[in-house]
C-alpha cells in the first residue's frame, strides 16, 4: 500500500514537472509572438508613413507639372 502510495506520488510530481515545462515552452513561445508582432507593426507604421510621404511627394510633383503647363 506504501508502495503504491509513493508511486501516486512520483506520478503526480511527475505530471506537474511536464505540465510546468509545457507551460514555460508555451510562454516562451507567446513571447516570441508577441515581439514579432511588435516588430512587424513597427515596420507597418514606418511603410505606411513612406507611403504618406511619396503619395504627398506626388501630388507636389503633379501641381508643379500642372502649373508648368498652364
Amino acid at each position: 500500500m506504501e508502495k503504491e502510495h509513493q508511486l501516486d506520488k512520483e506520478s503526480l510530481v511527475m505530471r506537474y514537472a511536464e505540465a510546468e515545462h509545457s507551460n514555460n515552452e508555451l510562454t516562451e513561445r507567446l513571447q516570441r509572438v508577441e515581439t514579432r508582432l511588435r516588430d512587424w507593426t513597427k515596420e507597418r507604421e514606418m511603410a505606411l508613413g513612406k507611403w504618406k510621404e511619396l503619395k504627398e511627394e506626388k501630388a507636389r510633383l503633379l501641381d508643379f507639372c500642372e502649373s508648368k503647363v498652364l
